[in-house]
């Protein structure tokens, strides 16, 4: 539950900045809670990998070590270099580049979040002890 509240703020987050950009009103604070936001999810996935890892085995955790650098790597440090990048840069060259880093966060964070409910889940299934019938009591 914290990696999916935290990376649904820095999705939040990365829209918050290229929405202020976009209308002209970017700021320094929302460059700042973008960043804090990523830095939270990094923090978050690895406290939850680290509670998560023991327990897989095999495709699940190939699963989720594959999706880890992905998101540390593209979703973290990328989306926060572009976005400082942004920062620092006039408008119409920041707005491209907080494009760029907001794209890389969010798509980065949806990856994960699909990895971990399609291929990583600890339940690849249920099975139903009763079939129902039609017209059956």
């Amino acid at each position: 539950i914290p990696f999916i509240l935290a990376t649904a703020l820095g999705e939040g987050a990365a829209l918050a900045v290229v929405l202020a950009l976009a209308y002209n009103m970017a700021s320094e604070l929302a460059y700042g809670l973008f960043a804090l936001a990523l830095l939270a999810r990094a923090a978050a996935w690895i406290a939850y990998i680290a509670r998560v890892a023991p327990k897989l085995s095999g495709a699940p955790q190939a699963a989720i070590t594959a999706v880890t650098p992905q998101l540390l790597w593209i979703g973290t440090f990328l989306a926060l270099a572009l976005a400082a990048l942004a920062a620092a840069l006039p408008r119409h060259f920041a707005l491209p580049l907080a494009l760029a880093s907001a794209a890389a966060a969010i798509l980065s964070g949806w990856h994960a979040k699909r990895t971990i409910v399609t291929r990583a889940s600890l339940n690849q299934g249920f099975a139903l002890p009763k079939l129902p019938t039609r017209g059956a009591r």
